[in-house]
């Protein structure tokens, strides 16, 4: 099996993930005082969070993934957006 379709891929991930997202939407936060950027920034991070939890099955991971991703994309492209208007 290769590591990144390992269960410690996936660990790893979040917790590179987790920290660096959080600061941005922190910092963008700290500029622009949108309060529902960082919120749909901690909305992805946790689903992505909670698709490493055991007893989902593989679709509850999946999509648990990819709707947090697309929470994580939003708010990224939206911090940015507000971050370089202001």
């Amino acid at each position: 099996m290769l590591f990144v379709q390992s269960e410690a891929f996936h660990l790893v991930a979040l917790g590179l993930l987790a920290p660096s997202a959080a600061l941005a939407f922190w910092l963008g936060y700290r500029r622009h005082r949108k309060a529902y950027v960082a919120l749909c920034g901690l909305a992805g991070i946790v689903m992505i969070a909670l698709a490493l939890l055991p007893g989902l099955g593989e679709g509850g991971e999946v999509s648990l993934t990819i709707a947090g991703s697309i929470f994580l994309v939003v708010g990224h492209l939206t911090n940015w957006r507000l971050r370089t208007s202001t």
